[in-house]
């Protein structure tokens, strides 16, 4: 009985991930214009960040430009999702790894720095936590 319902399991995921020629692909966001970039090959964001990746997330938080439409979904399903960005991006000199963590550790760090960098200048009053982070950062 459980091969019987593994067999039936595994035949209706396959068919789930089938490539149907009826079923529409949803259209891709109009195109952007191209990210400022900088000489080492970083991308500047609006907010004056510099990322080793573009910072796009989609529509609804996934970014359709990494497909492969050229792969069927149940030959590949990783070559499928994943198969542009895998083909066209390359992992920083400096790193073993880089992936969507990363960039937004890379986010983190570069807002962080700007915060302090700010109250540095501000030149806040002594007493105030500001004014301790301040000193700090300047010593």
């Amino acid at each position: 009985m459980k091969r019987l319902m593994l067999g039936a399991a595994s035949l209706a995921l396959i068919t789930a991930c089938a490539h149907h020629k009826d079923v529409e692909v949803p259209a891709l966001a109009e195109a952007k214009p191209a990210p400022a970039m900088t000489a080492e090959g970083k991308y500047v964001t609006p907010e004056g960040l510099e990322l080793w990746a573009q910072d796009v997330w989609g529509e609804w938080g996934i970014n359709l430009d990494n497909r492969n439409l050229s792969v069927k979904p149940g030959d590949d399903f990783n070559a499928y999702v994943n198969g542009a960005w895998i083909s066209t991006f390359e992992i920083p000199a400096d790193r073993t790894r880089y992936g969507s963590f990363d960039l937004l550790g890379e986010k983190s760090e570069q807002r962080v720095r700007k915060i302090i960098e700010e109250l540095s200048a501000a030149s806040p009053d002594g007493a105030t936590l500001e004014g301790k982070i301040a000193a700090f950062y300047n010593a």
